[in-house]
């Protein structure tokens, strides 16, 4: 009898068909060489260890042998030297994607990764799952996300990535988003595609916490002078909406914005 043992991160061209139909194929994907929660505590004891050792780390094999080899941190060098250096620019940028967006399908990856396709991007990269269709970061990637997109790069990913949840409608998400990377352009853009598109689907409890995510020295942009307008709106004083919107007109047309006005 001859058995033939093939490894890799993607199945190889080769007809496999007949024989998976014949009980001829034994296949291992990455889930079941993951560690299972009984399998990591049995190796901590092993170690004479305790398994919360281990931390959010996921049973990926070569993770856990690193934390019990060195110590909690181990890990993170590990991505940071072994396989961030041997990305693509492409897949590090669908990474941050994932990172940004909570997952990344297709359509983010086209705006800001090259057009990587998410089965790719999952098939290639450790620690990113493919799930329904979109490419999903594991957590500890969050770790080495300032390393992801180089800094002239940031603007135009930033805000790709802001425009497709503002595509998706999620608007909460690409606020927060622009909120946290300090992109007060975006998040005007997010605040006034959000109130033309029908403000009233937002709700007083979202515009009230946009609100308090703004610093002073943003607040005069007509765009949040507007959000406060229909906060006012919504809330307890409808009263002040009106000179509110028209303050907000008013620096529009200054501004000589056609489309805000």
């Amino acid at each position: 009898n001859t058995h033939l043992v093939l490894a890799g991160r993607e199945l190889p061209p080769l007809p496999l068909t007949r024989l998976r139909a014949a009980g001829q194929l034994l296949e291992f994907d990455e889930v079941d060489l993951l560690f299972r929660p009984e399998e990591l505590a049995e190796m901590a004891a092993r170690n004479g260890t305790d398994s919360s050792a281990f931390g959010d780390l996921p049973g990926w094999p070569a993770l856990i042998r690193l934390a019990l080899a060195a110590d909690a941190d181990a890990p993170l060098e590990f991505l940071r030297e072994e396989v961030l250096s041997s990305l693509s620019v492409a897949h590090r940028h669908g990474v941050a994607a994932s990172l940004l967006a909570g997952g990344a399908d297709d359509r983010l990856l086209e705006a800001v990764a090259e057009g990587l396709p998410a089965r790719d991007l999952a098939a290639n990269v450790p620690l990113v799952d493919l799930r329904n269709g979109r490419a999903v970061a594991h957590a500890l990637w969050s770790e080495v996300a300032d390393r992801l997109v180089a800094d002239d790069d940031q603007h135009r990913f930033q805000s790709g990535v802001v425009r497709h949840l503002l595509e998706d409608r999620r608007l909460d998400d690409a606020f927060a988003l622009a909120a946290t990377t300090a992109r007060w352009d975006l998040a005007a853009e997010v605040a006034l595609e959000s109130i033309a598109s029908g403000g009233l689907t937002i709700g007083a409890a979202t515009t009230t916490r946009w609100l308090r995510k703004i610093p002073r020295t943003e607040r005069a942009r007509p765009e949040f002078v507007l959000l406060r307008a229909l906060d006012t709106r919504l809330g307890d004083e409808p009263a002040r909406a009106g000179p509110l919107a028209e303050q907000a007109r008013a620096a529009f047309v200054e501004r000589g914005d056609e489309r805000a006005e």
